[in-house]
C-alpha cells in the first residue's frame, strides 16, 4: 500500500552547541502515518512542501529531534 504525503509539520529543537540549527520537516499521510523525515539545516521549507497541509512548528527535545530521524533512516 502506497502513501501519499499530505501534511507536513516542522519540528524545531534547541540549536546544539556550535549553534547549528535543528529544525525537520516530518511528513504525514492523510491517516497518519510517518512517510518521511527531512532535515531542514540552512535550506529552508522546500517548494514541494508548500503544497501540504501545514500543522506549523512545535518544540521538541533535542532527543524527540534525534529519534525521528532515526525512525526515518531506519525507513530506507
Amino acid at each position: 500500500m502506497t502513501h501519499t504525503p499530505a501534511i507536513v509539520q516542522r519540528w524545531c529543537a534547541p540549536n546544539d552547541t556550535n549553534g547549528n540549527p535543528r529544525r525537520a520537516f516530518v511528513i504525514w499521510s492523510s491517516n497518519g502515518t510517518l512517510l518521511d523525515v527531512i532535515d531542514e539545516g540552512y535550506s529552508g521549507k522546500p517548494q514541494w512542501l508548500r503544497e501540504l497541509a501545514d500543522l506549523g512548528d512545535i518544540k521538541v527535545t533535542a532527543t524527540e529531534y534525534r529519534e525521528i530521524l532515526k525512525q526515518s533512516a531506519a525507513r530506507e
